[in-house]
């Protein structure tokens, strides 16, 4: 749970907000609707756990990542303010997926059930939840799309204009990726080894278009 009434209070009134409801409605619901501040690190989710609730991002950063039969990965990054994973509403059984804290991070959880009758009786919450289910397609293909690079190099900096784009700071001139990136990281998430990613962003460093500072990079829209 959140450290106090107030912060939980706060944490559902956004709630609302997200979902385009007002908060009397989720009233009925909140002996299930559940605050909770998770640290660096801390599982929220293992893949084939049954899956009973989606949950909202209100603070800090997570990973997602899928892992199908054949032992293939596909790694994502999620910013506030969002829902997940939405794809899993009305069919899904089990996760098909595991969340991982990639800093500490406010979260609230909802039962499924809760958001798939929301979605059924209010327009207004139907049309949020398709605009985000849209949002991440699209941040998908953009992702996969960075993959297509000609070689490696190119792999690595499709995939980092991807990741300021989604998960990054607009500072005007440039992106920063605040607390999160790492070159193992980026390695992971590009498909490439970690050494030809450091290599990579050795060169982009000589060219001032990445500075970093530990896990808080900045990335010019040069880049």
């Amino acid at each position: 749970m959140s450290n106090s009434t107030e912060d939980y209070q706060a944490s559902i009134q956004a709630l609302s907000k997200i979902l385009e409801v007002p908060s009397g409605l989720l009233v009925p619901h909140l002996s299930e609707i559940y605050v909770r501040n998770y640290e660096k690190g801390q599982v929220i989710y293992y893949q084939g756990s049954e899956a009973d609730s989606i949950y909202v991002l209100l603070e800090g950063y997570v990973s997602r990542e899928m892992l199908n039969e054949n032992g293939d990965d596909y790694l994502m990054l999620n910013r506030p303010i969002n829902m997940f994973p939405l794809n899993h509403l009305f069919h899904s059984d089990h996760y098909h997926e595991s969340c991982t804290a990639l800093t500490s991070s406010l979260i609230v959880r909802v039962p499924k059930n809760v958001i798939e009758y929301l979605c059924k009786n209010h327009e207004d919450t139907f049309i949020k939840i398709f605009d985000l289910l849209r949002t991440e397609a699209n941040q998908n293909i953009e992702r996969n799309m960075a993959l297509l690079g000609r070689n490696a190099e190119q792999k690595v900096i499709n995939t980092l204009r991807v990741m300021c784009e989604t998960v990054g700071n607009d500072q005007g001139a440039y992106y920063e990726l605040d607390k999160i990136m790492t070159v193992t990281l980026l390695s992971e998430l590009a498909g490439v080894s970690r050494e030809k990613a450091s290599h990579v962003i050795r060169d982009l460093s000589k060219q001032n278009l990445v500075l970093k500072n530990h896990q808080t990079w900045t990335v010019s829209k040069s880049l």
